[in-house]
């Protein structure tokens, strides 16, 4: 496993509290989407190939979250569910 060392949060922390709610939920939610698609970019990478229905049915879908989340799922036909939720 490889490590990594992330520099900057405390920058980031402070930027993100300056934002306006609107813009910060916004912000947020694209980040997340973004996750979300590299996770289906991944899984359809490794879905084994026979008519590419499988591969097909690979989505990133947004959930209803409440006040203070955000969530999207990437569905997957015939498995269940890899949710992704953001508790602000």
């Amino acid at each position: 496993m490889a490590d990594a060392v992330v520099t900057g949060l405390q920058e980031i922390t402070d930027a993100l509290k300056s934002m306006p709610d609107k813009m910060l939920k916004s912000t947020l939610r694209s980040a997340v989407r973004a996750g979300a698609n590299e996770v289906k970019n991944a899984i359809k990478a490794n879905a084994p190939v026979d008519t590419g229905k499988l591969q097909k049915s690979i989505k990133v879908k947004a959930s209803r979250g409440t006040k203070d989340t955000i969530i999207f799922k990437v569905k997957r036909a015939f498995t269940k569910n890899i949710k992704m939720e953001l508790v602000m």
